[in-house]
């Protein structure tokens, strides 16, 4: 059974519209471009809205979202979302009166949560199915072959186009890579070409499984040796675990090809070719393992500065959690939008002023701390409903023999754990090239699930036969 013979059938006929081309181009731009396709604003040059926000308006003013919230609710129970965006969205614009500009650029989180609804209408359209499914890939392999540029980055800026940071610093829009998103963009490249088997491959080389587990593979180690993030290990951890419970076969292909992908590796390093990472620092073996042990605060030769992070990162989670604890007022509705969480301010090169370090470099304290008890429950109660729905999903694939379904699933599971482990250090739901395609790809699952249950999808299981030769691999 074909991937969308059953399942499309029940979603809205019509061809690809130009919101979807346009929400593709924007979705495309982050994740090859990152940070510096982040500080592009409509129009290009001007103090206007960041394209990302400009994208989502033109997008929720041409969809209707109270349709959109109905049908979500039929499928989870719509009260924390309500929560969420009403609360959220009503603490920004408190926040604008008194601090201006700065309540809206701290309320990024809630403001671009909002693209969950427009994935959820765009997915009802199966021509746009078909066309993210086709184009979504091959962009996601692409930003991850794009990365491969990183070691002579600083090089090639000089020929970038350049915009202007808040603070009047000079951005180039192509080369500023982020280490939170490379590190993701690479990893979920290397699930995808391990989790399809490369029919729906655009080139032919690419249907190679040899070919795509070598691929795969140089994607992780290059993850390793050049992120240098201590996040990263964890996210491989979690990849692991995924395949091992889902796809054990693509486990031991890896296990085949291996020992090619180290030696080349340990050739690379043994030529004499300096492998300088995002930490300035040399990679090597001995490099990795203190890396890795600073991640609990262990500081070893060339990591002094990653293990110091930690500490830094503990003190400011500390302090927003005093400051908490000042009033049961501040505990239960938080402390709004448009005030630094974090009193730490730092020169960017070429800036004219000192730029304000605003969140902890941790999700899940800026949401609590922003919006309190309130905010931060209807937050992890929306994501509970929305993982189990998840869950359901990929066990409805399994049942149905939808394995093309299944593993766009799985990719979305890792996509979304990758994220919840970022989150823990970083600010990675306050950055619109995460925050952005993390929601729209959670309302096409929900989407599906609307689909599947109430749009009437057929899901009769392939016979016995047939559905273990599919997920033999």
């Amino acid at each position: 059974m074909s991937m969308y013979a059953s399942y499309a059938e029940s979603g809205q006929a019509g061809g690809s519209n130009w919101k979807a081309a346009f929400l593709l181009s924007v979705v495309a731009g982050y994740l090859l471009l990152g940070y510096g396709f982040m500080q592009v604003r409509v129009p290009p040059g001007t103090n206007g809205p960041p394209i990302g926000e400009f994208c989502l308006v033109v997008l929720l003013a041409s969809l209707n979202p109270v349709l959109a919230l109905g049908r979500i609710a039929r499928v989870v129970i719509i009260l924390p979302f309500l929560i969420w965006w009403g609360y959220g969205l009503s603490r920004a614009i408190m926040g604008f009166g008194e601090y201006g500009f700065w309540a809206l650029r701290d309320a990024t989180h809630v403001v671009e949560s909002l693209y969950l609804l427009v994935g959820f209408v765009m997915a009802g359209n199966r021509a746009n199915m078909r066309l993210m499914a086709t184009w979504v890939p091959a962009i996601l392999v692409a930003a991850a072959a794009y990365r491969f540029l990183m070691p002579v980055a600083e090089h090639l800026k000089p020929f970038s186009p350049i915009v202007y940071g808040g603070a009047g610093q000079p951005i180039s829009i192509l080369l500023s890579f982020s280490h939170d998103l490379g590190g993701i963009v690479l990893l979920i490249a290397a699930l995808y070409l391990t989790l399809f088997d490369g029919h729906e491959a655009r080139s032919k080389l690419l249907r190679s499984a040899f070919l795509r587990s070598l691929l795969a593979l140089v994607f992780i180690g290059f993850a390793v040796m050049l992120l240098q993030s201590r996040t990263v290990y964890l996210q491989i951890a979690f990849m692991g675990l995924l395949l091992f419970v889902y796809r054990p076969g693509a486990i031991a292909r890896w296990g085949r090809v291996t020992p090619l992908v180290v030696l080349m590796f340990a050739l690379l390093m043994a030529s004499g070719v300096t492998l300088v990472g995002r930490l300035g620092v040399e990679t090597s073996w001995e490099f990795m393992l203190n890396h890795l042990l600073s991640t609990v605060g262990i500081a070893g030769e060339g990591v002094a500065e990653p293990a110091s992070g930690v500490s830094l990162r503990v003190g400011w989670w500390t302090g927003i959690w005093k400051q908490l604890g000042a009033s049961y007022g501040a505990m239960l509705f938080g402390m709004g939008y448009g005030m630094p969480l974090v009193d730490f301010g730092y020169a960017p090169i070429g800036a004219e002023l000192t730029v304000t370090v605003r969140e902890p470099h941790n999700s899940y304290i800026s949401a609590l701390a922003r919006l309190g008890a309130v905010g931060a429950l209807a937050l992890l109660w929306m994501h509970v409903q929305m993982t189990i729905v998840l869950i359901k999903n990929i066990a409805l694939c399994r049942r149905a023999g939808w394995k093309d379904l299944e593993s766009y699933h799985l990719l979305a599971l890792a996509w979304f754990a990758m994220v919840w482990i970022l989150c823990f250090g970083e600010d990675g739901l306050e950055k619109p090239y995460i925050a952005i395609p993390y929601y729209l790809v959670w309302g096409a699952v929900l989407r599906f699930r609307y689909t599947v249950s109430v749009g009437g999808a057929r899901t009769t299981p392939q016979p016995r036969s047939a559905r273990a030769r599919a997920f033999q691999s």
